[in-house]
């Protein structure tokens, strides 16, 4: 979705985007369902590649791998929602952070490396980060201790609380940025 702006914004079309009568979230709804079903069939290639190639299989049950996989898709969604914002409010400024803010993400998510090893204020950020409790839950198949009572439960609560901030957040950015012109700025 980030990705989205990003390019109407480099070939000088974002006002056709912006000036539509449609609400923001619609275009957040086309790019996030495009990009997770590129992503599932992605993940759907790479199950069976590393299982033929490496004899490595998912020992999570299907209705688990579902919720973990959606839980990731709709943290991404957040991803590029505040991409999108930062567009919006910085214009061409924002580019660099845009491209960024996922590697960010990772140090502090717990990826890398258990959230638990991270220094205090950096684990206070990790924990308010969805994708550190869904990687909690998922390691938690592979014989890994979660931290969390249900990390699931707190994930999909966080991201529910960021998705409804974020798109009143998104809305009142993309009525702003009519209202300033920044959007002709973008595109010309």
């Amino acid at each position: 979705m980030t990705y989205v702006m990003l390019l109407d914004m480099w070939s000088m079309s974002l006002k056709y985007t912006i000036v539509t009568p449609a609400p923001f979230y619609r275009m957040v709804t086309g790019a996030w369902l495009f990009g997770s079903l590129r992503g599932v069939i992605s993940l759907a290639l790479l199950i069976l590649l590393s299982a033929w190639l490496f004899g490595f299989t998912l020992t999570l049950p299907a209705t688990a791998m579902a919720a973990f996989v959606l839980g990731i898709l709709l943290s991404a969604m957040l991803i590029g929602i505040f991409n999108c914002i930062l567009i919006l409010v910085f214009g061409r400024r924002a580019e660099i952070f845009a491209w960024t803010l996922s590697a960010i993400v990772m140090i502090f998510c717990g990826i890398y490396y258990p959230v638990t090893i991270l220094p205090e204020p950096f684990r206070a950020i990790g924990l308010m980060i969805p994708i550190t409790h869904y990687l909690e839950f998922f390691r938690s198949f592979y014989g890994f201790q979660s931290i969390f009572p249900d990390p699931l439960l707190i994930a999909f609560a966080e991201t529910l609380v960021y998705l409804a901030l974020l798109l009143v957040v998104a809305e009142i950015s993309m009525l702003r940025a009519r209202r300033t012109g920044l959007v002709l700025k973008l595109s010309d």
